[in-house]
């Protein structure tokens, strides 16, 4: 009997995903925060700038808009020439203030997805913060009474969000593929979204707009677009 319903389960995950309405959005919770991209580079700069590094924007928009703000400001670091242990040192010190930053309640929240949670759409953020952290933001963000539930990958690979990270928000978002759409803001995050067979809306910032985003169902000019394109793949 066991085996029946695990062949039924295996099966309804066979379902094409185009066949299907989405029932929630699927994000990563620094998406939610104005310039959130800006505050990691600003940090990241400062230290640079310390090592002598004054040209390291080049370097950011090559290698640094995707990943955790640590494994990002690391790999930032290393194109510019600098040591690995300096280099992890540089993204320790970045990831513990802007951790702080958070924790304080510093940042805005973008306009659309409150309008999008209101509206009793499922919102699953995922996060590579500390679980009381990404609390903390998601209080100061006027967030926490609109039920987004939060999944935590404090361990999260330098590829983060990767594909796994996706299905597993998804599961414990209590649903599958076919219930979410992936709302990402860089190429590599869009990517690994399509790879895990999600559907994808893709809201650029002013470093990843120059990106290529092929695949995607939707490119917005901001988040106060969500929720009619969110609208649009139900209909």
């Amino acid at each position: 009997m066991a085996d029946k319903k695990q062949a039924s389960a295996a099966a309804k995950d066979l379902i094409p995903t185009s066949s299907l309405p989405p029932q929630g959005i699927l994000i990563d919770l620094e998406t939610l925060v104005q310039d959130h991209r800006k505050q990691v580079w600003t940090r990241l700069a400062k230290r640079l700038k310390k090592a002598g590094e004054k040209n390291g924007l080049q370097a950011f928009v090559r290698v640094g808009l995707s990943g955790t703000p640590k494994s990002s400001a690391a790999a930032v670091a290393r194109e510019c020439g600098l040591e690995a242990e300096a280099a992890a040192t540089i993204a320790a010190e970045g990831v513990v203030d802007l951790l702080a930053a958070y924790a304080k309640g510093e940042g805005k929240a973008v306009v659309g997805v409150p309008v999008l949670a209101k509206s009793s759409v499922r919102v699953v953020a995922v996060t590579w913060m500390p679980e009381s952290t990404a609390q903390s933001l998601v209080s100061s963000l006027g967030l926490e009474a609109l039920g987004i539930q939060l999944v935590c990958v404090e361990s999260a690979a330098s590829s983060f969000p990767d594909a796994d990270t996706w299905i597993k928000a998804a599961r414990l978002g209590e649903g599958s593929v076919r219930s979410f759409v992936a709302v990402v803001d860089n190429n590599a995050a869009c990517q690994s979204a399509l790879s895990a067979g999600f559907r994808c809306l893709v809201v650029p910032d002013e470093y990843t707009s120059f990106q290529d985003f092929g695949g995607a169902d939707g490119v917005l000019e901001g988040l106060s677009g969500l929720p009619a394109a969110f609208a649009g793949l139900i209909g």
